[in-house]
């Protein structure tokens, strides 16, 4: 049986099972959320892969770096498997937001991004979606949309692309030069966005943002 057609079992599962309506909707939320962008899959605490998108099964049945052993998101390389599944375990139980290389010669290697989830309802066997999964070319952080960043925390619309440049890696500097503005002008909107969520560092807003659903650019 091929990754895909594992995956696609564990999909059809989730749809005939009598999965809370809030939690299969806020997985297609995900899912949706970018589709033909960027690898993406969701994990239960366990580590389990729930569900992925086209771009995240392509790269697994190419075993483009990553591949799934036992339902589980694994590395190719023996010396990446052990950081790998310390980093899903961390996102996964510990509420723990990392990322690493992986290696995939001779391209340049994969990022892979572990963010952990909160959704409200169970799934069957009594499993949760714990973790999202983000899995990029290098140097190409998470696209996120300033319009839905705007509306998901009630930022305004300068406010809302400051914080998505900041959530998709970027620095002061380059958000400064990307919207025409001041870098004093940009950091005044990171403080007003800091002070409005409540959050003291730049750190934490990037992590809220990449564990909220529904701001992440769907590439249309």
């Amino acid at each position: 049986m091929s990754t895909q057609d594992r995956i696609d079992d564990i999909v059809e599962l989730l749809r005939e099972a009598a999965l809370d309506a809030s939690v299969w909707s806020a997985a297609s939320a995900l899912i949706d959320d970018l589709r033909g962008r960027i690898g993406m899959l969701l994990l239960d605490r366990d580590g389990q892969i729930v569900e992925a998108n086209d771009r995240a099964r392509e790269a697994l049945d190419r075993k483009d770096g990553l591949t799934v052993r036992a339902g589980r998101l694994t590395a190719v390389r023996s010396g990446e498997a052990d950081p790998l599944a310390a980093l899903l375990d961390a996102a996964c139980r510990a509420g723990s937001r990392g990322s690493m290389p992986i290696a995939r010669p001779p391209q340049p290697p994969l990022v892979v991004y572990a963010t952990p989830i909160a959704t409200t309802g169970e799934i069957p066997w009594g499993r949760r979606l714990a973790a999202r999964v983000l899995v990029s070319e290098p140097f190409s952080p998470p696209p996120v949309n300033a319009t839905c960043v705007s509306a998901a925390f009630g930022l305004t619309p300068a406010q809302g692309r400051v914080v998505a440049g900041l959530a998709s890696g970027g620095t002061v500097a380059s958000i400064a030069a990307a919207t025409g503005r001041t870098e004093a002008a940009v950091r005044w909107h990171i403080r007003e966005a800091l002070g409005r969520l409540g959050l003291s560092r730049q750190a934490d807003l990037v992590r809220v943002v990449l564990s909220t659903l529904g701001v992440f650019d769907d590439g249309d």
